[in-house]
């Protein structure tokens, strides 16, 4: 009887749920909000969805259940234990029989890595880095906020040109060209009004993004304040990775992939030099970084087949994946 592959990218902004046959070809696929725990209500929440959207999968295509042989979920807040057999039992009621549980940087490495070995930094909405070495131990460095250091992501780069503008405002900062840009964008003409615009614009996705692209005009027109905020965050990321090198003693040369929506743009050329610079200084490995411009929920699809996987389902996965993520 033929065999079918689930594949689930949760992410704190959107889910992308895979359905594949043994073939590595797409049978259908659905794209939609997070899935995620943190971001949708708790844990009864992100079952209710990720049940809804399977089982609205496999009925639509005159499925049952029981032909999934595997189904891999990525999902941004699996980073404990806990939390993951938490998610594992509620996927479990949906009757799928064998299943593998992790945080959603594991599919980026799955997706960008040939052997399924080496290090990821994720830098999109959030932050993460995991990594598997040679022997196939793996480990996760942050996803947990304030005590892991996670000051990288899409929000935080728009907190830090906030910040920048309030320092030079009300705090003896030095001058920035993201006050002009902030200005505008917030229609404020008044400095007393741009600490209210500023608390308000955070809770706005769309104005996130903008200032997201603030700062990257700022730092390709050098701005001294705007490089200093990215070059720091390269640097955090940088000893992030560098500590994940370190703690899976890998045994020889180590890839490094960048994903998410911060690196992939490649946007912050300065952010991905003191990175580098950063991983180079504080580790023994020789190293290469790749930007990874392969769609990563294609490596949940990936890691399901596992030892079953050739280079034509591979390629076949990647191609598919690639025309809808």
């Amino acid at each position: 009887m033929k065999k079918y592959y689930l594949g689930v990218d949760g992410g704190n902004t959107k889910t992308l749920y895979l359905l594949f046959d043994e073939s590595g070809g797409l049978i259908d696929y659905i794209k939609i909000g997070s899935c995620s725990h943190e971001a949708i209500g708790g844990f009864k929440a992100a079952e209710e969805e990720m049940s809804k959207q399977i089982r609205r999968l496999i009925k639509r295509n005159g499925l049952s259940i029981d032909l999934v042989e595997t189904a891999v979920f990525g999902l941004a807040g699996a980073d404990f234990d806990w939390q993951k057999q938490c998610l594992r039992r509620s996927v479990e009621k949906i009757g799928l029989k064998r299943i593998i549980m992790d945080n959603d940087g594991f599919l980026a490495l799955k997706a960008g890595s040939i052997d399924g070995t080496g290090v990821c930094n994720i830098n999109g909405t959030g932050s993460v880095s995991v990594g598997v070495n040679e022997k196939g131990e793996s480990m996760q460095v942050g996803g947990i906020g304030d005590i892991s250091s996670d000051y990288a992501g899409g929000y935080y780069i728009a907190l830090c040109g906030l910040r920048a503008v309030f320092d030079q405002l009300y705090r003896c900062g030095g001058d920035t060209v993201l006050r002009e840009l902030v200005f505008d964008e917030l229609k404020i003409g008044r400095v007393d009004d741009f600490a209210e615009a500023a608390v308000k614009s955070l809770k706005n996705k769309d104005f996130v993004l903008k200032m997201n692209l603030m700062m990257e005009h700022a730092a390709a027109d050098n701005d001294a304040c705007t490089i200093r905020i990215i070059e720091e965050i390269g640097r955090g990321q940088g000893h992030s990775v560098a500590g994940l090198i370190r703690r899976l003693r890998f045994e020889r040369r180590v890839h490094i992939i960048l994903a998410g929506s911060v690196w992939a743009g490649e946007k912050f050329p300065q952010m991905q030099a003191a990175f580098s610079k950063t991983v180079a200084a504080l580790t023994e490995n020789d190293i290469d970084i790749e930007v990874l411009k392969i769609p990563p929920a294609a490596g949940a699809v990936i890691w399901a087949f596992e030892e079953r996987i050739d280079q034509n389902i591979r390629d076949n996965i990647l191609e598919n994946v690639g025309k809808i993520a």
